[in-house]
């Protein structure tokens, strides 16, 4: 299972998570299919140095969909994504918190 864990934005008055960091494993590198995330808190907190030697792909806002009737999980378009970098070597998805709030509270 991807495990999943926040990067804090530290601000001049207070620190907030900004970017959800998902670390795939091998058997979730499915470039043909929407990969499920349940991305409720609380997230493990991650540090800076997580993202590590592994190769790093940003999910745009439009990567990512809702899933019917569970305000709990979000997809992520993984054939779009290849199709953009066309690349399979990929074991971290980087995703803006304030993107999947976006897609969640569309569909409220």
């Amino acid at each position: 299972m991807a495990r999943l864990g926040v990067l804090t934005e530290f601000g001049i008055d207070a620190q907030a998570p900004a970017i959800l960091l998902v670390k795939l494993d091998l058997e979730e590198r499915d470039w043909s299919s929407i990969l499920y995330l349940q991305v409720t808190p609380p997230w493990e907190q991650f540090e800076p140095e997580e993202f590590g030697d592994g190769i790093g792909i940003t999910v745009l806002l439009e990567d990512i969909v809702q899933v019917q009737g569970n305000e709990d999980f979000i997809g992520i378009d993984l054939p779009r994504i290849h199709q953009r970098h066309q690349t399979l070597d990929v074991d971290q998805l980087i995703i803006r918190l304030q993107d999947i709030e976006e897609v969640l509270s569309a569909y409220m």
